[in-house]
């Protein structure tokens, strides 16, 4: 049964009758008059009261608990939030064979600064070294390529250099509520099972900077007791598949977690770009424009999913986000002209607004 708190007004008038019917001859409505003074407190009581019972009604469910009440949710399951994390991978320098690097040597790089972890020597022309961020975040998460440069001059070794070919990753903040509170309720209607594919949703969720909403797992037909697994970072759109760098960070996780007799592979995931083309839009005009776009990103970022192959994108869908978008009134979509196919592997991204008369 429903129950909404009353307001102060509301509960007052309930407690002037309630004294009126018990005290006969009493009268809360006559001036001057302790009773209206006594009334008011007694209900600035209770509303405190009941607010206080709001509170802790909130913080038994995950999805509407406060931040520190989440910790102590994932405490009592023992899920606790991911920490920060430095990036970290290899970095590759010109030098002379047999040149050396030492552990702790510093590396900059887009205004960021790296230690070597372990010293190396130069085989051949280069050598190549394994760096970690010395701050956490994502900021320390560079592409392969991505230029840098030795603090100090070492022998045989050049100062400028390069991010290796899969790149820096791993750099993240500490895991934020929201995706923290996805990741309890994921676990809540996901119970472990002995390594059922939920199971590896939820493992991918444990790495970090990975997510659990659209992520799967499917058993390999072809392969008995061959589990692929396709992970998606947290972010948006494009921004969701994950470098090689970090396929080979959750391999390397999955295969701590993995039943004894299970071959987890783990597979980048494919961008399927989706255009939309819309006409007949009665309200057009950049606001309403830029309303529908802001719809799209969210409804791909919730809804999308890596496809297992035979499911679709739903047509409804597309249409639902760009009649929530404030200021549309009217409008019909013309692009995509039906559900749209997705092959195994593939994922969802929203590839832009078209609007035509």
């Amino acid at each position: 049964m429903a129950f909404s708190i009353p307001t102060l007004t509301a509960t007052s008038r309930w407690l002037r009758g309630l004294v009126a019917s018990a005290i006969k001859g009493a009268r809360a409505d006559l001036w001057p008059n302790n009773l209206p003074i006594f009334i008011k407190v007694v209900a600035m009581a209770a509303g405190q009261g009941n607010l206080r019972a709001e509170w802790i009604f909130k913080q038994v469910f995950v999805s509407t608990a406060d931040a520190d009440m989440l910790d102590l949710h994932g405490y009592e399951i023992g899920l606790g939030r991911k920490p920060a994390a430095a990036a970290t991978g290899l970095m590759i320098f010109a030098a002379i064979d047999g040149a050396t690097l030492p552990a702790g040597a510093i590396i900059d790089a887009g205004g960021l600064s790296f230690s070597i972890r372990a010293g190396s020597v130069a085989a051949g022309n280069s050598i190549s070294v394994l760096v970690d961020a010395l701050e956490t975040g994502a900021l320390g998460n560079l592409p392969a390529g991505a230029e840098v440069r030795l603090r100090e001059p070492w022998d045989g070794i050049t100062q400028a250099g390069e991010v290796g070919p899969l790149g820096l990753s791993g750099g993240i903040v500490k895991e934020q509520d929201e995706p923290y509170r996805r990741r309890l309720i994921f676990r809540k209607r996901n119970k472990p099972r002995g390594g059922a594919k939920s199971d590896y949703e939820g493992w991918v969720g444990e790495v970090a900077g990975f997510s659990t909403t659209g992520t799967r797992a499917f058993a390999s037909t072809p392969e008995p007791g061959t589990v692929r697994v396709y992970p998606l970072l947290e972010g948006s759109g494009a921004g969701r598949i994950p470098g090689p760098a970090d396929v080979v960070r959750c391999a390397d996780y999955l295969e701590t977690k993995r039943p004894l007799a299970a071959t987890v592979v783990v597979v980048q995931p494919v961008a399927r770009l989706i255009p939309v083309t819309i006409s007949q839009l009665a309200t057009d005009s950049a606001e309403t424009r830029a309303e529908i776009v802001a719809e799209m990103l969210d409804l791909f970022d919730e809804r999308g999913f890596v496809a297992r192959g035979g499911e679709t994108f739903p047509l409804s869908w597309l249409s639902e986000a760009a009649s929530r978008a404030v200021g549309e009134t009217r409008h019909r979509l013309t692009v995509p002209p039906a559900d749209v196919g997705l092959l195994p592997g593939e994922y969802p991204v929203f590839g832009g607004l078209t609007v035509v008369a």
